[in-house]
């Protein structure tokens, strides 16, 4: 498991994206799959509150995608969250990912901001249909 996004997350407004995060290359490895988890430190979010999770593809492994509403079409994941006061753990997985470098980023869309200590992350791990 590795933590892509970490410390770009403390304190990220509602509404704000996450600077992307460095680049994954599945070029060699080809996985298949990626599974997210998502840490957040205490918020009380509004109801219907979520955090937004974007894949930003780069054909060649130097330019990479737009991040931003224009960008919308590259979502990978929504976690919705639990309005009670509390750190959150939540997890998706078997998202398919293509065979190119692509980076990460995080829409903060809770209604509050993302608790400003160093409780919040990113972590993922790549995975083929018959591998772990």
């Amino acid at each position: 498991i590795s933590c892509i996004l970490y410390t770009e997350l403390n304190g990220l407004a509602t509404g704000a994206y996450s600077a992307a995060s460095a680049s994954i290359n599945n070029e060699s490895g080809l996985f298949q799959y990626i599974n997210l988890e998502m840490i957040l430190g205490s918020l009380t979010p509004i109801t219907g509150g979520f955090i937004q999770v974007d894949l930003d593809p780069s054909l060649d492994g130097v330019m990479y995608v737009n991040t931003g509403e224009c960008n919308h079409l590259n979502q990978v994941a929504i976690f919705g969250l639990d309005t009670g006061a509390a750190c959150q753990t939540l997890t998706r997985v078997n998202l398919g990912i293509p065979p190119l470098a692509f980076k990460i980023t995080v829409r903060n869309m809770a209604g509050v901001a993302l608790a400003a200590g160093s409780l919040n992350a990113l972590r993922y791990r790549r995975h083929n249909e018959q591998g772990v």
